[in-house]
């Protein structure tokens, strides 16, 4: 079976100073266009917006050196951000600040692709560090300045083969301590690449806090600052997609629970953590990635108690700790591992109790508690069916 869907490929662009002169000229452009029609404080069409454009143009001679397609692009996302502030789905759009160097403008047409070259409209040849082949039909183009430098990135539209015969269901529970713990026994360890550069980014906030304002060593030092925070995201989400990309390719059905993932940042001693983990940005890779691969992906009620209930009898456990890493359950008598528990009860709820994991019984053998439909035999419940995976190999298309 065959899908279309947009897949996006980002290079880093090497734009010579005159080149990069012409780029930040359009990222500024763009977010003048953005904050003039924002602090308008009038909520109009895209088309009335872009006809109040032209007259604007003929008012401002230096807008009629950037590409009007570009600013047309920067109106939409306009509108954009408030019909997502309408439908509450984000918070109210802000005006853009030129010293975050965040600037970006798309390209919907007229651009041209030939090997590491790409060609923009009003602002020629740009060279870019081609790292692979772009596959699909290309149906924008998008430029945006980062820390380090400026990127370009192809929206691609194309066709994909989708596996649908994939082995059973997963379940999966998140953490802090271990990212994630599947029903089957693995668990992929948390990667905290906020903690590991904590010390550093420290040391060069307060650099930047010493530096005298508007000054150019501040200048320098804020984007010191700014590649460190970068490589601390490139860490994360590096590590994000190979974990969604193995569920999503190799599983016919994800199973994990509906977070409310702003609420439980609110606490003050795991904020810290819980951010370092991504857990909202992962669910979104898995959500569409699922999609890519033919996968199906159920969240469960985020109100279902599945670290204190027993995935073997469903007695809960109301006295279950944070600090408690083993799950005993009193009535049954079932010991394993208190993620190993939640990540089976999470497969058990997202499948209504049809998957292959929730049919095995416990029968009681040598005094412990074993599933003998196991392929070992006999795997003992009180040893933790627990392997580490922290080395997959992310998935290129």
């Amino acid at each position: 079976m065959r899908a279309r869907i947009n897949y996006p490929y980002k290079f880093k662009l090497k734009p010579s100073s005159h080149q990069e002169n012409l780029l930040r000229q359009v990222g500024g452009s763009t977010r003048w266009i953005y904050n003039h029609y924002l602090a308008t404080r009038k909520v109009r069409s895209v088309s009335a917006w872009c006809r109040d454009l032209t007259q604007l143009k003929k008012s401002t001679p230096w807008l009629q050196a950037v590409p009007s397609q570009t600013l047309q692009q920067k109106i939409k996302d306009l509108h954009t951000a408030w019909d997502r502030f309408f439908k509450h789905q984000s918070g109210k759009p802000k005006l853009e600040s030129k010293n975050k160097q965040t600037d970006s403008f798309r390209f919907p047409q007229r651009f041209k692709l030939a090997n590491n070259r790409v060609f923009l409209p009003k602002l020629g040849w740009y060279k870019f560090y081609k790292s692979r082949e772009v596959r699909g039909t290309i149906k924008s183009v998008t430029v945006k300045q980062q820390s380090d430098g400026w990127y370009v990135i192809f929206l691609t539209e194309q066709e994909i083969d989708i596996n649908l015969q994939k082995p059973k269901a997963i379940g999966l529970d998140l953490g802090i301590e271990t990212f994630c713990t599947l029903s089957d026994g693995t668990k992929f360890e948390s990667l905290n690449p906020l903690k590991k550069y904590l010390k550093k980014l420290r040391k060069e906030s307060r650099k930047l806090s010493r530096k005298k304002k508007k000054s150019k060593s501040r200048a320098k030092q804020r984007l010191r600052l700014a590649r460190v925070h970068k490589k601390v995201a490139n860490l994360r989400n590096d590590y994000l997609h190979k974990i969604s990309t193995y569920l999503a390719k190799n599983h016919s059905l994800v199973c994990t629970e509906d977070l409310n993932i702003k609420g439980m940042a609110k606490n003050r001693k795991l904020a810290r953590a819980i951010s370092d983990q991504g857990w909202s940005k992962f669910l979104s890779m898995l959500k569409y990635k699922c999609y890519w691969y033919g996968s199906r992906l159920v969240k469960v009620d985020r109100w279902f108690a599945s670290s204190k209930t027993c995935s073997e009898c469903g007695c809960i456990k109301k006295d279950l700790a944070l600090k408690d890493r083993t799950y005993h359950c009193s009535d049954c008598g079932l010991e394993l591992d208190r993620d190993f528990n939640a990540a089976l009860n999470i497969l058990n709820k997202g499948t209504g109790g049809q998957s292959e994991t929730s049919s095995l019984k416990l029968v009681k053998a040598c005094g412990d508690y074993v599933r003998p439909t196991s392929p070992s035999g006999r795997q003992s419940l009180k040893q933790e069916p627990i392997r580490a995976c922290t080395s997959l190999t992310r998935a290129r298309d």
